[in-house]
């Protein structure tokens, strides 16, 4: 009976309820015909009553009125006597031709309201699917969002305990390595003043391995900078940058003009590293792929944000939507710990340009909520 459920749409065009209706009701005519000679006391309500079932099934209310309608005038005017007219009809004609003209309306609307309760208890669970889909949908999304949340805040615990664990070792390098070679260079001098003038070459061997302690002091500084830059906790990150700035364009050649503040920005200490460590990126980035001649740097404060642009005169990124550079997620992933953005604007030929915002009260720590380093 699956026919059934979807017989309504079966017949959607008015002009296809009319022909089902004469089709249906002529050949109910038919029939009524053919086997009246053998049934003579059969009423005709019985025979045209399912065409009247049928058109309301397939055509709806108005299509089971109207063949009811039909059936009523065909049976008045060819069965019942006087045939080939509408008066003069016995009472029991005219009885049963209204009763079956109430019968035939009463069923055609009774299936309407059928069909009705049918599609409202359709279109019930069709909502109640797609309430639960929905549901279902913000529950994953929830989790999804739960679970980024807890990964975002891993992955700042572990920057945190990475630039502390660089701050630490940084510091016990300048302090440990560093008071070590001192030492090791004042003995050297003075092995060197006590030799006598005519051994020349034990003074130049330890001239030599002076030079050599001061180079190895000369890369402990090197290698405390590029953990943990000294100059970014004493005076800022506007000094920082501008060190960092100097050391890129000694180290590759590209000119660089800085835009720094003289005032302190107000960052927390966290989002001051952040910052540091995106420039860096920044400078990295453009020095291994961009072939720039100029870069110029601008940081300022602006409302209640901090503003940094890296902008060069390089070749540019083709795509930057496709790029598949880890250094630009990580750079977005520390803006975003900030409750930052990072944007870049890049074309062929044309250069890049990286710009960073970050909130000036973000991201404060009970720890570090009072600290500013940062000018």
């Amino acid at each position: 009976m699956n026919w059934l459920r979807s017989a309504p749409g079966i017949m959607r065009g008015v002009y296809w309820r009319i022909a089902a209706v004469l089709a249906l009701v002529g050949l109910s005519y038919i029939v009524f015909r053919l086997i009246s000679p053998s049934f003579p006391e059969i009423y005709p309500g019985a025979i045209f009553f399912p065409a009247v079932l049928l058109a309301a099934l397939l055509g709806g209310m108005w299509a089971g009125i109207a063949a009811t309608i039909l059936s009523v005038l065909l049976s008045d005017y060819l069965i019942f006597a006087p045939v080939g007219s509408f008066t003069g009809k016995s009472p029991s004609s005219v009885l049963f031709l209204t009763l079956y003209m109430v019968y035939g309306t009463s069923i055609s609307l009774l299936i309407e309201g059928l069909n009705r309760y049918r599609r409202r208890l359709a279109i019930a669970h069709e909502e109640a699917a797609l309430a639960r889909e929905r549901s279902r949908a913000e529950e994953e999304s929830r989790r999804i969002a739960f679970q980024r949340e807890q990964l975002r805040a891993l992955a700042d615990g572990l920057e945190k305990a990475r630039e502390e664990e660089r701050t630490r070792v940084a510091r016990d390098l300048h302090d440990d390595i560093g008071q070590i070679l001192t030492a090791v260079k004042m003995d050297l001098m003075w092995i060197d003043r006590q030799v006598s003038m005519g051994e020349k070459e034990v003074h130049r061997r330890l001239e030599s391995a002076v030079e050599l302690i001061n180079e190895g002091a000369q890369s402990v500084r090197k290698i405390c900078s590029g953990l943990r830059p000294a100059i970014l906790d004493d005076l800022g990150l506007g000094p920082a940058m501008e060190w960092q700035t100097n050391e890129f364009s000694s180290r590759t050649g590209i000119a660089c003009r800085t835009t720094l503040p003289p005032t302190k920005l107000g960052l927390s200490t966290n989002c001051a590293s952040a910052f540091f460590r995106i420039f860096q990126e920044c400078l990295t980035n453009i020095g291994r792929h961009a072939h720039a001649r100029t870069v110029d740097v601008s940081l300022f404060r602006e409302g209640e944000e901090v503003v940094m642009i890296v902008q060069d005169d390089g070749e540019g990124i083709r795509d930057i939507a496709r790029a598949p550079s880890l250094g630009i997620l990580g750079m977005k992933e520390r803006a975003q710990s900030c409750g930052g953005e990072l944007l870049i604007d890049s074309s062929v030929g044309r250069g890049t340009a990286v710009m960073l915002r970050i909130p000036v009260h973000s991201n404060l720590s009970k720890e570090d909520g009072d600290a500013r380093i940062d000018r």
